[in-house]
């Protein structure tokens, strides 16, 4: 049965082609017309050379079409192939309320100055997005400038307004030696009342901060909530983070069907310096209230974040006994990540932070150190719960970037912070 199908003259391919050629010599409109007794020979059919002809032109049409896509797809902006992080509808108003990329140096703005690196990185970019609602309120362009910034480049990061992306607002640093630069480089100039004109550089921690935080403080109502979306707009990773974070993201809770909690425990610097250190047997009981009670009997994927290795050990020998809990921190995730998602490499150790060190190391070494804080910012603040303190920045950074709601977040030393 098999032997005859293959070997019927009648039912292959290149008899039904002969026909075809056939009555299309005797009859062009009748194309179904088919006699018996006059096919030529099974083995006598030879394509002609207009058959021919017309298969290298489509085939060269198909191979046209192919590099005309990859060249497509090298003009435009790798941004504009991914699906924006944060697309709300309060986001997407304020992406396109924002005034034109296209300034020039007589457009009016407020830059932020970042001239050392005395502040860790949460503190800058809660203060930066204090300025930005301050720049919005006024209509004017929003700008950062700096020689050192402190954890690298923007842009090396994040997508910014100098780029025709989904998220056009300027997060940029100016290189000592441009046009802007200069004029910012003299005696910063004082923030006018009310309102201002031209061009307000405002010194981190410099002389005219003091009167920028007092203007702060006429930000329009709500501004929690209006910070908010000023953090969704402008944190827009680029692939070199959220290729990680959609890794982890698969293999902790997508493949497996765990919950992610994410807890921040900040050590080191801030101790006994700016706040009072919470035990992490605090932490391991605000996560098993949540075991219990909202997701009893589910397996939970505990993300730790800090700036100490011994609190992440201290975690896993607390919660040894508690076998639905897995906890990692980024340095396990990558051991589990396809190494064609990653380009770069958390830090072996974490013993602290202290801000002023972070100029005087190698330039990897700040690259991994920045990758690695922005990859677990932006993890953390995709978990189901945050488990943190509110007294550290980074916890008030995750929180402003958190889509769910407020009760998702549990501080565990102040009981709310709303920024007003």
């Amino acid at each position: 049965m098999y032997q005859f199908w293959f070997d019927s003259p009648k039912l292959t391919l290149g008899y039904w082609r002969r026909k075809a050629a056939d009555v299309m010599k005797t009859n062009k409109w009748s194309l179904l017309r088919f006699e018996e007794g006059n096919e030529p020979p099974v083995n006598s059919y030879r394509p002609s050379r207009r058959y021919l002809r017309f298969l290298c032109s489509l085939m060269f049409f198909l191979c046209c079409m192919l590099v005309l896509f990859f060249l497509v797809r090298l003009q435009i902006p790798q941004e504009t192939w991914i699906r924006p992080l944060y697309n709300s509808s309060d986001v997407q108003v304020l992406r396109e309320s924002y005034p034109p990329h296209n300034y020039t140096l007589e457009t009016p703005s407020i830059t932020f100055m970042l001239t050392k690196c005395t502040a860790g990185f949460g503190s800058y970019i809660n203060d930066a997005f204090s300025a930005f609602l301050f720049a919005l309120d006024n209509n004017v362009a929003f700008h950062i400038q700096s020689r050192e910034w402190c954890h690298v480049s923007w842009s090396t990061f994040f997508y910014d307004y100098s780029q025709d992306t989904h998220a056009p607002i300027v997060l940029d640093t100016y290189s000592p030696g441009a046009e802007r630069w200069h004029e910012a480089s003299g005696t910063p100039k004082d923030i006018q009342e009310p309102g201002f004109n031209g061009h307000v550089f405002v010194v981190h921690s410099g002389e005219n901060f003091d009167d920028f935080y007092h203007q702060i403080a006429t930000i329009k109502q709500p501004v929690y909530a209006r910070k908010k979306v000023v953090a969704q707009a402008l944190w827009e990773p680029k692939p070199v983070i959220m290729d990680v974070v959609n890794s982890i993201r698969k293999h902790y809770v997508e493949d497996s069907n765990r919950i992610l909690i994410s807890m921040h425990i900040h050590r080191k610097d801030k101790l006994r310096r700016e706040i009072k250190k919470v035990e992490t047997s605090v932490f391991v009981e605000k996560l098993q209230e949540l075991s219990s009670t909202k997701y009893p009997n589910r397996e939970i994927a505990l993300f730790v974040l800090g700036d100490d290795d011994d609190a992440l050990l201290e975690l896993r020998s607390l919660l040894a006994h508690h076998h639905n809990i897995e906890v990692f921190g980024l340095s396990d995730a990558f051991t589990h990540l396809p190494r064609s998602t990653t380009s770069w490499s958390p830090l072996e150790q974490h013993q602290g932070y202290k801000p002023a060190d972070f100029q005087v190391t190698s330039e990897k070494h700040q690259f991994q150190q920045t990758a690695e804080l922005i990859t677990d910012i932006t993890l953390a603040a995709t978990a189901e719960e945050f488990i943190c303190c509110y007294s550290s920045n980074i916890a008030r950074l995750v929180s402003l970037l958190r889509t769910q709601s407020q009760d998702t977040i549990h501080s565990l030393d102040w009981e709310a912070w709303t920024n007003e």
